[in-house]
Formats: structure tokens, sequence, C-alpha cells
């Protein structure tokens, strides 16, 4: 039985050579019962990022799809594309020199936002 595609997550990058690896691991080893895309923006970053996150898209197709920009755009514009066409019921943000640390974390957020459908937001304390 296939999993419910319930949620996006989007990173936001800039020269994050040395971290976006990380991040992406991160969030492919969640742990969850739903579907799950990831959606890279890089903002045309100057260092190997973009090379490391063309590797990550070419070895999960299915699940990580890069939007690299076609010039600068800046922190602001780069996030704000990063919100456009979302097909899902939840999202999350992501830049990517950030990680998760616990493996349960999407699984967790989402239970809390099925079983309380007033609640538009979940967050947790960093």
């Amino acid at each position: 039985m296939q999993n419910k595609l319930m949620l996006t997550v989007n990173i936001v990058t800039y020269n994050h050579e040395k971290w976006i690896a990380k991040c992406l691991d991160s969030i492919l080893e969640q742990e969850t019962n739903f579907d799950f895309i990831v959606r890279i923006f890089d903002d045309i970053s100057s260092d190997n990022t973009m090379s490391i996150c063309q590797e990550y898209a070419l070895k999960y197709p299915e699940k990580v799809f890069l939007f690299p920009a076609n010039e600068h755009l800046g922190a602001t514009e780069n996030c704000l594309r990063a919100y456009q066409n979302i097909n899902t019921k939840y999202y999350m943000y992501i830049e990517g020199d950030d990680c998760l640390c616990d493996k349960k974390k999407f699984q967790i957020q989402v239970d809390i936002l099925e079983k309380h459908p007033e609640c538009r937001v979940c967050v947790h304390n960093t």
C-alpha cells in the first residue's frame, strides 16, 4: 500500500557546501507513515552546493527535486519562490545549513496537526 504524499520540505540554500549533505541526509532519514518530497531552491551558489544537490536529485529522483535560480535572487526572493506551487497538505522550510536532530520530527509534527485541525502551525524549541 502506497503512503499518501502529505509534506513538502523546502530547502533554501546559498553557498552551503559544508552543510547541505548533512541537511539532506537528516531529512531523507525521517521515519514517517506518509510520503514527503524535498524541493531544493539554490540561489546560484558559487561553491559546490549545486553539484551536491544534483547528486541527491539523481540518487532520489522520486523524492528530491532541484530548482536552481537563473540569476542571483537574494535571500528574500529565493525564499519566496520556495512557497510557490506547494501541492501537499503540509510544508516545512529549512535552510541548507541546518539539519534535523530527531528522525521522528516529521511524524510527530504531522500527527499533532492531524489530531488538532484547529492548529495552523507546529513548531518546536530550537
